[in-house]
């Protein structure tokens, strides 16, 4: 099962799964459009409560989109990095996650329910980021749906390069099986995020 990250319009995203196979992807996101550019208006107030300003990004249908395999593995491995580099007092597991190492994994335990206020919380808490300057996660409605929190590109690429940074001022923890696959993954990730900022659109995982 693929495990990606992707940076574009939200239209273009969303459009993957609504189009039938005979649709083009293009047609489909102009269809959606419209909905995305309501969605903005509606979470305006809410944005606007946290201190950001008005939602506005590029998400014209032949905006370029960048897709890129961050792979279960490599996001759960910046995920340990992240929770072990807060909780220092816990040893960091040596092995790539697995679905049962990271059910009873004691960093992820201690974050559960908070990870919107922890040290990293744009890489823990969220699947969505905007181009907008969120500092902390905002729980908001998806154009899906789904209810989760948001944070912002800007801080995602913050945070990301701040693990960057653990990995590099590490110790021998650093040649663990784990922490290569979070090298790499860290790396695909942030150069999306920066690409994102850079273009002025979201970024979502897509698994």
């Amino acid at each position: 099962m693929s495990f990606d990250v992707y940076a574009g319009p939200l239209c273009c995203y969303y459009a993957r799964a609504a189009r039938s196979p005979t649709d083009p992807e293009q047609e489909a996101a102009r269809d959606l459009l419209p909905s995305i550019r309501g969605w903005q208006r509606i979470i305006a107030p809410a944005l606007r409560s946290a201190g950001v300003g008005h939602p506005e990004w590029d998400e014209r249908i032949d905006a370029p989109t960048f897709t890129q395999d961050l792979t279960h593995e490599g996001y759960w491995a910046v995920r340990l990095v992240a929770a072990y580099a807060q909780f220092d007092d816990l040893a960091e597991p040596p092995n790539p996650p697995t679905i049962d190492s990271l059910a009873g994994d004691p960093a992820l335990a201690r974050l559960r329910s908070h990870e919107s206020r922890s040290r990293f919380a744009h890489v823990h808490a969220c699947e969505a980021w905007l181009p907008l300057r969120i500092a902390e996660p905002i729980s908001l409605e998806m154009p899906s749906g789904r209810t989760h929190p948001v944070g912002g590109v800007e801080m995602l690429k913050a945070e990301l390069a701040a693990l960057q940074r653990v990995l590099i001022e590490g110790t021998s923890a650093n040649a663990s099986p784990s922490r290569t696959i979070a090298r790499g993954a860290l790396d695909t990730w942030h150069a999306l995020a920066e690409t994102a900022l850079r273009s002025r659109v979201p970024v979502m995982l897509d698994y």
